[in-house]
């Protein structure tokens, strides 16, 4: 489970949910946001406190595409380090807007030793963020729609994005999480997914060597970086041995639409 765009005000109540629930997610804050109000910098502590992984939002008014090479990185360079100032953490995960993503940007994401988060179900939260409420069991349902859509893929993951806007969601994680767990699913946190050493970095760095070869909006040129991998790993893994699913779920709403299984949609 991963939650952009934050803190959102509330952020406060997510992380009292997610305590009582023993349950450990990936927040990607955005810089700019963190220092918007008195408790942003409050809550990005308390999430790494808590054992949360704090990654990059990357900018969501940049497009990482129109960016040559040095201004991409120095972007992320100070991005990050703009997170450390509150986390104590140089981010490890950074995630882009939605399209905003190529071979170039992965591969200059990974020089300097960051990871790209993708994600394959979207429980489109977002459409309500500016009404305070979200009809009856609608993230749950779009969880469930995802594990039926996989149900004879037994080790197909799911990587969900969310979004921490809505005030009224937090509410939600105590019957989300138990019917995550319900379906035989396990919440795992990002590093642990991607096999990754660490969820943050020691140091934040330039990469020797990168250079502003690309003209900005040019995705045709890779610059001098390549064996990018686009392939995302999820953060909720299927059990091994997990029980039949459950016929129904608390709180289980009406369908909203389909999630197709194994969408990247964020590559």
């Amino acid at each position: 489970m991963t939650f952009d765009d934050g803190p959102g005000l509330k952020l406060g109540d997510y992380l009292a949910a997610f305590k009582t629930a023993q349950a450990k997610v990936a927040f990607h804050f955005v810089p700019s946001v963190v220092n918007s109000f008195n408790d942003g910098a409050v809550f990005a502590a308390q999430a790494v406190a808590d054992g949360h992984i704090v990654g990059l939002r990357f900018d969501p008014n940049t497009n990482p595409l129109k960016l040559d090479n040095a201004t991409l990185v120095q972007s992320l360079v100070s991005q990050s380090e703009a997170l450390n100032k509150v986390t104590g953490r140089y981010p490890k995960f950074v995630r882009y807007n939605w399209g905003q993503v190529d071979e170039r940007v992965v591969a200059l994401t990974q020089a300097m030793n960051m990871v790209v988060t993708g994600f394959n179900l979207d429980v489109q939260d977002y459409a309500y963020a500016s009404s305070g409420g979200y009809p009856g069991g609608m993230i749950t349902t779009k969880y469930v729609e995802a594990f039926s859509a996989v149900a004879n893929n037994p080790q197909q993951s799911l990587i969900a994005v969310h979004h921490d806007l809505n005030s009224a969601a937090s509410v939600l994680i105590p019957d989300l999480v138990a019917t995550i767990r319900g379906y035989g699913y396990t919440i795992l946190p990002l590093d642990a997914c991607v096999g990754v050493q660490e969820a943050y970095r020691a140091s934040n760095t330039a990469p020797a060597g990168y250079s502003a070869t690309t003209p900005a909006g040019n995705s045709a040129g890779q610059g001098t970086l390549s064996g990018a991998s686009t392939t995302e790993t999820a953060n909720v893994v299927k059990k091994p041995n997990a029980a039949a699913p459950p016929a129904s779920g608390a709180g289980l709403g009406a369908a909203v639409g389909v999630v197709a299984a194994g969408m990247l949609a964020a590559l």
